[in-house]
């Protein structure tokens, strides 16, 4: 199970069909992607908040509701001194060996002093941070599981040209 937290500036920020269908909706979908929660209900509060005046993101909410829900709630405390950023940035701290936080763009969270490979450091935990584009990336990758044995596999709409399979060293 691969566990993401969606923070509010991403929803807050999407227009294109793109970020809807292959961020938000793979969520829903029957895999293995749940999207992280607090079990006290904050993020499921902002996350309503900005859904009464955007109908796809009603429609998400209530498609992840669904049996089996994608969502999976987190054990933690969030202290009432907390920024928004911040209740997004602890719920994926607490993520068992995840970490892994959607947002729209890097560059609204650079006070969080980004380090190598786009992870930050919040409360003693590094987190990875993704951005609308490499979500995309991330969320099909990890969607398709191919095994080819003594085969040439094309995807993602790819060509293979002039191929010549082998069979332990020769030619079929």
């Amino acid at each position: 199970m691969s566990i993401f937290t969606i923070s509010k500036e991403l929803l807050q920020n999407i227009e294109h069909k793109t970020h809807y269908c292959d961020i938000l909706f793979v969520f829903p979908q029957t895999n293995s992607f749940k999207v992280a929660m607090d079990k006290s209900n904050k993020i499921l509060e902002i996350y309503c908040e900005l859904a009464k005046d955007n109908i796809s993101l009603k429609t998400w909410l209530d498609l992840l509701s669904y049996e089996p829900a994608s969502i999976e709630k987190i054990e933690v405390e969030l202290p009432e001194s907390l920024d928004q950023n911040e209740i997004f940035l602890k719920v994926c701290g607490a993520t068992a060996n995840q970490k892994k936080l959607l947002i729209y763009s890097h560059q609204n969270w650079k006070k969080y002093k980004y380090s190598e490979n786009n992870t930050v450091t919040y409360d003693s935990c590094t987190i990875f941070m993704i951005d609308r584009d490499e979500a995309i990336q991330v969320l099909k990758s990890a969607e398709t599981n191919i095994v080819a044995i003594n085969s040439v596999v094309a995807t993602n709409q790819g060509n293979i040209n002039n191929s010549k399979n082998l069979n332990n060293g020769k030619r079929n």
